[in-house]
């Protein structure tokens, strides 16, 4: 069943993580409730880092699909990089991940967190991997 599936290395205390917006600028919009969450993940341990960008607003989304999936590519691409955690929805990702390059993720897999609409990127992972 789990065939071909490649698993990242579990979290730990001190371990980097990235966070990102991929819809609409709810950092923008929620800069208290995003901080909140930062602190948080700060308080369990983890080494968090995001770019200035994600708490910026272009029209109704926080920045292009273009510019999104070079974030997500960005994550993958460092090395130190544990983690992804999603600050909001990405019901944009039907349009950032024509940009995502699936070889690069294959090579350093790590986890991606999000309650909502991660199962779009999921299944593309499944496809593509």
């Amino acid at each position: 069943m789990n065939e071909g599936m490649f698993l990242p290395s579990k979290l730990s205390k001190g371990d980097l993580v990235e966070v990102l917006v991929l819809s609409s600028p709810d950092a923008y919009y929620n800069k208290v409730g995003f901080e909140r969450g930062i602190e948080y993940l700060k308080k369990i341990g983890l080494d968090v880092r995001y770019r200035d960008e994600i708490l910026g607003e272009h029209g109704y989304l926080v920045a292009s699909a273009k510019e999104q999936a070079e974030w997500i590519m960005d994550a993958f691409k460092n090395p130190k990089n544990k983690g992804i955690f999603l600050a909001n929805g990405g019901s944009n990702l039907n349009r950032v991940i024509q940009y995502i390059d699936f070889s690069i993720i294959r090579e350093h897999p790590m986890f991606i967190i999000n309650a909502i609409h991660i199962f779009y990127i999921g299944s593309c992972f499944k496809k593509f991997n």
